[in-house]
């Protein structure tokens, strides 16, 4: 079996997929090398949130750049002729959103709960920054037979046998919806999705790795008390499949 591609060498591919397509202007996100063994969440795509990369930049090198809101769209800006050189500032970019993002502090909770600490990484099926889902899935629905779409996803797949994660987590129930119909009735990418005695958690057979999966939901518009209860059966869930205590 051949040796999976670097991280760096998956971000420069991904750098020359966006110098030529027409779909968006602002840069992809980049990813950070990864931790191989990590408890790994997977989402759809980035957002671009003004008000949030103020607040996450707030106090680091890059603060001066995005000073406030209408400074944001302008610095994330795809600049072909320097990307290369600006990569490690995207990656480090990509860190402190997850560092201190409001929205990656279930993230953070629940591999804290889980006994990993911070070891946990990040990753999402496509790449354009685009706030809405919808917006996201229509515009991946409109382009089927566009390259840029299949090429953003042959990336994660390889972004994801490089991070071989101890378990998988499914943040949003638009991603399990779009990976089941990929992984269950297409059968594609090289995959197996099995279900387990577990509801919600399968076995990813992937090109020679066997995986957890935990498909989750989208928390933001849920009742506080729900939300509580849909992250204490995940955690529970997670630490069961890292402890092999239910049949994988």
């Amino acid at each position: 079996m051949a040796e999976p591609v670097s991280a760096a060498a998956l971000n420069c591919q991904l750098i020359e997929i966006w110098k030529q397509q027409s779909h968006t202007a602002l840069v992809p996100m980049l990813y950070p090398d990864p931790r191989p063994g990590s408890l790994l969440f997977i989402g759809i795509n980035p957002s671009l949130g003004e008000h949030d990369v103020v607040r996450v930049l707030k106090g680091t090198e890059f603060e001066a750049s995005v000073p406030s809101r209408a400074a944001v769209r302008p610095y994330f800006t795809f600049r072909p002729e320097t990307i290369e050189e600006e990569l490690p500032d995207w990656q480090q970019i990509q860190l402190y959103h997850r560092q201190r993002l409001r929205y990656f502090k279930r993230h953070r909770e629940l591999a804290q709960l889980a006994g990993l600490g911070d070891h946990w990484e990040q990753l999402d099926l496509f790449q354009v920054r685009e706030s809405s889902q919808l917006n996201l899935v229509e515009l991946v629905r409109n382009n089927a037979h566009d390259p840029f779409f299949d090429e953003q996803l042959r990336i994660f797949f390889d972004l994801l046998e490089l991070m071989a994660p101890r378990i998988m987590v499914i943040v949003n129930r638009t991603t399990g919806d779009l990976l089941k119909e990929r992984w269950l009735k297409k059968r594609l990418d090289e995959t197996v999705l099995t279900p387990t005695a577990e509801p919600d958690v399968f076995t990813l057979s992937f090109r020679g790795q066997q995986i957890p999966v935990v498909f989750s939901v989208h928390l933001q518009y849920k009742p506080a008390a729900e939300r509580e209860q849909i992250n204490s059966r995940l955690t529970q869930i997670v630490r069961s499949a890292m402890d092999f205590s239910f049949n994988l």
